[in-house]
């Protein structure tokens, strides 16, 4: 076994043995101890969620009524975890009062998440949170959740006191941005899509679906039946283009979108759910490229591997005919 494993397993042992050691304490009072003055914490109550530690911080607003990490909205299931996990703070029980065990529940200074909670432009509450299935101090490996305990941890920073709530699932509050941020660069079903059109400085054409069937125009080929299974490919990745990742605010501030190397166009049919879409592409000298929404002021990184399924160009449609060969 490896240095790295031992000190996982050691982590989870010790995780184990305080959290059981503390309720085990607690079982000799009369009742449970339940943290005091937690005010409702909910998407509706608050506008600004801080979460950092000492790698990255996240600063999630409340614009216009859409929670937002940046320009970016925010990934609606994960957002809805975190707030499933504040509704149980009111009802958090007392787990420690030691601060030795502080570290091993993830509410240390030096290796715990420090969420703040505002309203206004005024805190409303904040905690240390251990809810990391890794929380390393140094080369010291420390896992405060673990599916033995499924317990996240709580501590105000003026207080020993630890509390706990059950956590089904370990990182209800990743502090790393990229985490938070909405990847989906165009959803829609591919039931409503009725033209794709692609334009690059050498070739422009477009595949549209005419009674069931699509089509290609574009170069020497006006309407001819596109490859169907090529179609069906390509529909598959752009119902959710997805993507690879975000630039630095550096890489966004020197971007020139209006003279994108590539324009994918999406329009949806009449009556559709969903809105077309207009998706420019510039080419990143590291390989990959750059993407933006022509509605939309923010910027993502596709890379190359997932480009090569949505970039397409005329020959990847044409329809192979086999020729027979003439008779002897």
């Amino acid at each position: 076994m490896g240095n790295r494993q031992l000190a996982v397993v050691v982590g989870v042992l010790v995780a184990i043995a305080v959290v059981a050691l503390a309720g085990r304490a607690i079982t000799f009072q009369s009742e449970s101890v339940i943290i005091s003055d937690v005010p409702e914490l909910t998407e509706t109550s608050l506008d600004r969620v801080v979460i950092r530690n000492n790698e990255f911080e996240t600063v999630v607003d409340k614009v216009g009524g859409e929670w937002r990490v940046g320009q970016y909205p925010v990934v609606r299931n994960r957002f809805e975890d975190m707030w499933a996990t504040t509704a149980m703070f009111q009802k958090a029980e007392l787990i420690a009062r030691n601060p030795e065990n502080h570290s091993i529940m993830g509410v240390a200074a030096e290796n715990g998440t420090f969420v703040e909670f505002w309203k206004d432009d005024e805190l409303v509450d904040e905690f240390f949170i251990g809810d990391q299935q890794f929380a390393p101090i140094g080369e010291r490996m420390i896992t405060p959740w673990t599916v033995f305990v499924r317990t996240c941890f709580l501590r105000r920073p003026d207080s020993d006191d630890v509390f706990g709530i059950f956590c089904d699932f370990p990182d209800r509050f990743p502090t790393d941005p990229k985490f938070w941020r909405n990847p989906i660069i165009a959803e829609i079903p591919r039931d409503e899509i009725q033209v794709v059109r692609f334009r690059y400085s050498d070739e422009e054409f477009e595949l549209e679906l005419n009674n069931s069937v699509w089509t290609l125009t574009g170069g020497q080929f006006n309407k001819e039946p596109a490859d169907s299974q090529v179609m069906v490919e390509l529909l598959q990745y752009l119902e959710m283009l997805v993507a690879s990742d975000f630039p630095t605010e550096d890489e966004v501030s020197r971007l020139d979108f209006s003279i994108a190397d590539i324009t994918l166009e999406l329009d949806v049919r009449p009556g559709s759910t969903s809105r077309s879409a207009r998706v420019l592409f510039m080419r990143r000298d590291e390989g990959g490229f750059f993407v933006k929404r022509s509605d939309q002021a923010y910027a993502y990184i596709l890379e190359d591997d997932l480009a090569i399924h949505v970039l397409k160009k005329i020959a990847d449609f044409v329809v192979e005919v086999d020729v027979p060969s003439p008779t002897q």
